[in-house]
């Protein structure tokens, strides 16, 4: 009974999963954004830009970077609690995808524009 009652509650010193969520889809974004910058600016170096990036991230999430290198190495170390982080950050994702291109289309292909659309960007 006492090695099973610690069981799903995340350590002391350890972000919580919501949280570690939050943060690392905020670090893939920056990825991201910085590989798209990076790809039209190549004097831009990854590491430096990245670097910014991650430090107003954790300014933002109110966490270190130790902080956050402590709780990624305890989350690797124990693979099911890191697959709800991943599997939810995932749904997040995705359903951040699907209201853009949402969005987008909506903006692009609504009412009369598409006409124009069409018109315009012929093949």
């Amino acid at each position: 009974i006492i090695s099973c009652s610690g069981k799903g509650k995340t350590p002391s010193g350890i972000i919580k999963p919501v949280k570690m969520q939050a943060v690392l889809k905020d670090l893939f974004l920056a990825d991201a954004v910085n590989m798209e910058r990076i790809n039209k600016d190549t004097t831009l170096r990854i590491n430096t830009e990245n670097r910014a990036y991650y430090e107003r991230i954790f300014q933002l999430h109110n966490i270190s970077e130790k902080e956050f290198e402590k709780s990624y190495a305890y989350y690797l170390a124990h693979p099911d609690q890191l697959k709800k982080i991943a599997d939810s950050l995932m749904t997040d994702v995705n359903r951040m995808s699907i209201e853009a291109y949402s969005d987008t289309s909506k903006r692009k292909f609504n009412g009369s524009n598409f006409k124009d659309s069409a018109r315009h960007n012929r093949y």
